[in-house]
């Protein structure tokens, strides 16, 4: 309640008049017998002014699609007494934490449980500490998520590697990559179905070397980490050091990768 007092009156007490105050107790919804929330708001000089701006605005709006003044008629400003939407508020159920609708970032997809993932191809993901996968590499190999398809969505992904880099000419460093888009796969040949997402998806690359397998040597943009793999180049290299958590945010409505800040951007 302290913060919200802090947009008003910070030392304002329930049934106190001429402040701004909100409170709990004055009264029970009789449906559910819990508190209502009880604004009590009062408007200051500024409050008055920004009130009148937004009804000239409205009405020159109003006046610019009519055209003619012969088409506006009835024109009245009714001002509803501020904070008068009191019996609105309340102790509201939002859900669980993790799945509440007030949650800042939607629908975690995994949680600890390899439950609803399949893998396919080479090596494996093991589940660390309760929440971390661990990359197993042997060969190359998709863990995909099985349960939804998604049609356009905002994917955070966090992650880190140990070994990002390498001294040795032409060496490979940890390389790995998020894979969208691509086709479902049916899981019927777990040895291949891995190929169709290699081939007809869109992988954002993890790899600080920038590694191009087609030409064997490093520091390509076209494939260093946060780039879309051969098909946008990264603008910058964002990775922390080694050991760091780094976090993708991947735009797929217009594909769009974030990797501590904006470095690849493809229509």
């Amino acid at each position: 309640m302290n913060a919200f007092q802090a947009i008003g009156h910070p030392s304002a007490q329930a049934g106190d008049t001429k402040q701004s105050w909100i409170n709990l107790a004055l009264q029970n919804d009789p449906r559910i017998n819990r508190p209502r929330a009880w604004v009590n708001l009062d408007p200051s000089d500024a409050d008055i002014t920004a009130w009148k701006e937004m009804e000239d605005a409205a009405l020159a709006l109003l006046k610019a699609v009519a055209g003619s003044p012969s088409d506006v008629q009835n024109i009245q400003v009714n001002r509803n007494q501020i904070g008068s939407t009191h019996h609105e508020a309340g102790t509201l159920w939002m859900g669980d934490p993790g799945q509440s609708v007030t949650d800042s970032f939607g629908k975690a997809l995994f949680t600890g449980s390899r439950q609803g993932w399949q893998m396919s191809g080479g090596g494996d993901f093991f589940t660390i500490f309760g929440s971390i996968l661990e990359a197993q590499p042997n060969g190359l190999g998709v863990l995909w998520y099985t349960r939804e398809v998604f049609k356009n969505f905002l994917l955070k992904v966090d992650w880190l590697s140990f070994h990002p880099t390498t001294n040795i000419p032409g060496g490979r460093a940890d390389n790995s990559g998020v894979l969208l888009r691509f086709p479902p796969l049916n899981a019927s040949d777990p040895a291949n179905d891995w190929k169709l997402a290699s081939d007809r998806g869109y992988e954002i690359q993890i790899d600080d070397m920038g590694f191009n397998v087609d030409t064997g040597q490093n520091f390509s943009p076209l494939h260093q980490a946060g780039a879309v793999y051969a098909l946008q180049a990264s603008t910058s290299l964002a990775s922390k050091p080694a050991g760091q958590w780094n976090t993708f945010e991947i735009t797929t409505v217009r594909l769009k990768v974030e990797q501590n800040q904006l470095i690849a951007d493809i229509d």
